[in-house]
């Protein structure tokens, strides 16, 4: 099942990135990001919308968070 680009980005702005992100930027961003942890470049463009570098992302977005 696909979302609409909208989907992506109205949950976006829910979560306090009106302006300040888009969907494409967000993958953008992890993709950096996971290149930079040693996961290998044709694996991570396979797998940006899979579980279980997914579940790495979220992991690592969640530990960013002010405690």
């Amino acid at each position: 099942m696909f979302m609409s680009e909208n989907t992506m980005l109205y949950a976006l702005y829910r979560m306090g990135y009106h302006s300040r992100t888009t969907g494409h930027g967000f993958r953008s961003t992890a993709s950096t990001i996971l290149n930079e942890n040693g996961f290998r470049a044709d694996v991570i463009e396979r797998q940006l919308a899979h579980s279980e570098m997914m579940q790495w992302w979220g992991e690592y977005l969640d530990s960013l968070k002010p405690r």
